[in-house]
């Protein structure tokens, strides 16, 4: 069957209509912002170097998305800082993440990348004291790209994937608009917006505060 040119036009239009819909649906989505302070995530070998033979992270308080808070804490230390009582976040990973703002980075002498969770190229060193040992965490510190955290449902609702590129706009009395925030689709996760320390006091930040993509 042959398609007509006004057929052709017509199709364009839907096309373009949708577009424009799905695009408007994501900016008009109030996404939640969490506040996320320098913490860090172990192996299974680093929490037994740092706690104790056989030693398992224990729960704490589970967190808003897939994972906890542990009782466990460690300290940071590098040659030029130290920062003490420092989250530990569970499950158990396969690489040690020490997770810091720019700041923090700062206080500690050291130039960690801005890289999203598990990319450790060009990772800082820096090393850790648990209560019952130290382990020297080579590339593992890192200063986390801000990020949204969507289900595969929500991504598809608004014409996104894993690892695309926004803007978003976080709302409040010190309105902020960051660049290069990174998608991230997965099982078991809802919308969520994550910024560092250093993003939030830039923006004000409250529990309150919402954060809409800007494509």
């Amino acid at each position: 069957m042959s398609v007509t040119k006004m057929e052709e036009m017509d199709l364009k239009n839907i096309v373009t209509k949708i577009v424009r819909e799905v695009a408007a649906g994501t900016e008009d989505m109030a996404i939640p912002v969490e506040m996320s302070a320098r913490h860090v995530h172990l192996t299974p070998e680093d929490v037994q170097a740092l706690f104790g033979r056989d030693a398992q992270l224990t729960l704490k308080r589970n967190l808003s998305l897939p994972g906890f808070l542990a009782e466990e804490r460690v300290s940071i230390v590098t040659a030029k800082g130290v920062f003490q009582n420092v989250a530990v976040l569970g499950p158990v990973r396969e690489h040690t993440q020490v997770e810091l703002s720019a700041a923090d980075a700062f206080a500690l002498g050291i130039k960690p990348p801005v890289n999203i969770s598990g990319d450790f190229t060009g990772a800082e060193d820096v090393y850790l004291i648990g209560s019952h040992g130290m382990i020297y965490a080579k590339n593992s510190a890192i200063i986390a790209q801000a990020h949204i955290h969507l289900s595969q449902e929500e991504a598809e609702q608004m014409g996104l994937a894993d690892r695309d590129l926004v803007r978003a706009e976080l709302e409040g009395r010190r309105p902020l608009i960051m660049n290069n925030v990174m998608i991230r689709v997965g099982e078991g996760m809802h919308a969520m917006m994550h910024i560092d320390m250093d993003e939030a006091n830039a923006s004000g930040y409250d529990s309150a505060k919402r954060a809409r993509i800007r494509k």
